[in-house]
């Protein structure tokens, strides 16, 4: 009995497994998130963006890494005066905060909510025309504006397909997200084997999402940003070469006329590959099989 009582007293004073502090861990963020998007949802969108650009504030005086890297190379790339980066790197810090309380709200909102925000600018009409074609459309995005949203007007403008995206280190928090997201929205294909769900979806004439402005390492195509050089994925030129899909830019533009929220940018006309070009798969750019 005695040795029971010692081994039990050991066992309190055992340091936890790292692996069972890590999930205890990410349990604790899951909760914490779900009763931020609970709260956030709740809000109408102005107080809500309001509340959203007091959290990016106190991002930017938390966060003194991000922070100075901003407006140093606001600096750089943009050629702004240090007062200047200041107030650029405080915008992109607010519009962060903002997308995240407007991320919550994807949770309540429902398709018409969408078409009462945003001026989408002749962009319906764009789309079902190339849509027309029967290859499928890839839209090319990036984190400009409301990127969150940009996975759910497709779906409210009634095509289906998928949105690119990595997931999550975190399994509670990725699924947490993942049903946000699709709610009202496209389907979300994880990075891993990607491609092969996006070919699927194109030759079945649906649309295809893709973030781009991320750094893709050795595995991307090297080109020209602000004069700097700078590693872009391939991998929607090379899906458009295999499919004949055309491609557009869109984002959502923060601002828009007669009340609305956001103004819908976009390339009037689609983007095509130059088959005559050349493969660009010598670049690494396959990494998403």
């Amino acid at each position: 009995m005695q040795k029971s009582k010692s081994n039990e007293a050991d066992l309190k004073h055992m340091p936890l497994d790292s692996s069972l502090k890590k999930r205890y861990l990410n349990q604790i963020i899951v909760m914490a998130v779900r009763f931020f998007v609970y709260f956030a949802s709740l809000l109408p969108l102005a107080p809500g963006r309001w509340l959203g650009r007091r959290i990016g504030d106190l991002w930017r005086i938390l966060d003194n890494r991000r922070r100075s890297l901003a407006e140093s190379q606001a600096a750089e790339r943009l050629g702004l005066e240090s007062a200047e980066a200041r107030e650029f790197a405080r915008q992109n810090f607010r519009n962060h905060g903002m997308t995240m309380i407007e991320f919550a709200m994807l949770s309540r909102m429902e398709k018409e909510d969408f078409r009462r925000h945003i001026d989408f600018n002749g962009f319906e009409e764009t789309l079902r025309q190339l849509m027309a074609e029967g290859k499928g459309l890839l839209l090319i995005t990036g984190h400009f504006g409301n990127w969150e949203w940009c996975n759910s007007t497709a779906r409210c403008l009634g095509v289906g397909g998928g949105s690119i995206a990595r997931p999550l280190d975190n399994p509670g928090l990725n699924e947490l997200i993942r049903v946000i997201r699709e709610r009202n929205g496209l389907t979300i294909l994880d990075k891993q084997g990607a491609v092969l769900k996006a070919l699927k979806l194109l030759r079945k004439n649906h649309l295809v999402g893709i973030l781009i402005d991320q750094d893709a390492g050795r595995q991307g195509l090297m080109s020209s940003f602000l004069g700097k050089p700078a590693s872009t994925i391939a991998v929607p030129v090379e899906i458009s070469l295999r499919t004949g899909s055309p491609m557009i830019v869109a984002a959502l533009k923060r601002g828009g006329v007669n009340g609305k929220t956001f103004t819908m940018l976009y390339s009037r006309e689609a983007r095509r590959p130059n088959p005559s070009a050349g493969p660009v798969a010598e670049t690494g750019a396959w990494w998403m099989f």
